[in-house]
């Protein structure tokens, strides 16, 4: 059985929580929670979040970690020569962009209070790195293979014109929201950006960025399985590797509830 499995049957009974009880604090049917607890069926990410919060544990704890030898606090690890190995470090809350919230994101972006309250993801892999990432839940269809419902994980690109062409890039302006493009830098010769789709029903568009509003998140990370981006940065991991690494997700990131793990 997988951790994920063990852990959320542990904290139920550790918590004195029925199936159903601890189904209605999730939102969910009792047979599903029992399926999740049986291993039958994976947790959504929404769930994953929803039952950190209950538990008051992280999300990456909850998926990733044996909790029935740890108990959260358990001893140190200890390397072969006896001593206490350093502490792994923990990650830093990644704000996550819901579809929720996509509407009113650009006018709030930099309302510290706004912020606060949005969802977060933690990420092991990016441990240290929490400010400088921002995650966005992708609504539109416009880049197969991102299916609707992918959480994208991006860098911020402060200086637009060192954007490299053909990188993929969330893109945000007060008109436009949120978008996930093939970026073409055209700064230098007339001031914009082209924003290019692998989708054939969405055309190249032209994004006028010199001198105006925008945001850019170079993709870092994306929480789907079978995507090929080709930027050097970007790190593809099918969902088993993913899960073997951080999370057990399903292929589909549901729109998730205000929560923090």
């Amino acid at each position: 059985m997988n951790p994920v499995s063990n852990n959320i049957k542990l904290l139920r009974r550790k918590h004195q929580l029925t199936q159903e009880q601890f189904a209605e604090k999730l939102g969910i049917k009792r047979s599903l929670l029992g399926a999740y607890e049986e291993a039958r069926a994976k947790p959504r990410l929404e769930v994953l979040v929803k039952a950190a919060s209950v538990f008051n544990v992280s999300v990456d704890a909850l998926v990733a970690e044996d909790l029935s030898r740890n108990s959260l606090n358990a001893n140190a690890p200890q390397a072969a020569n006896g001593k206490d190995m350093p502490p792994r470090p923990r990650a830093q809350p990644i704000i996550l962009i819901d579809k929720q919230q996509q509407d009113s994101y650009f006018q709030n972006r930099e309302d510290q209070q706004y912020l606060a309250a949005l969802p977060e993801l933690r990420l092991p892999m990016m441990a240290g790195q929490g400010n400088a990432y921002r995650a966005f839940e992708i609504a539109e269809e416009a880049m197969p293979p991102v299916v609707p419902g992918t959480v994208v994980v991006g860098q911020r690109q402060e200086n637009l014109q060192a954007i490299q062409d053909g990188t993929v890039c969330v893109v945000i302006t007060r008109a436009e929201g949120v978008l996930l493009r093939q970026v073409y830098n055209r700064i230098a010769r007339d001031g914009t950006l082209q924003l290019q789709a692998t989708h054939p029903a969405y055309t190249r568009t032209t994004l006028p960025v010199l001198g105006k509003e925008a945001e850019v998140w170079e993709v870092a990370w994306y929480l789907c399985p079978q995507m090929s981006f080709t930027n050097a940065s970007t790190a593809p991991m099918d969902i088993q590797q993913l899960a073997g690494m951080v999370l057990e997700l399903q292929q589909e990131v549901k729109q998730m509830k205000r929560g923090k793990d």
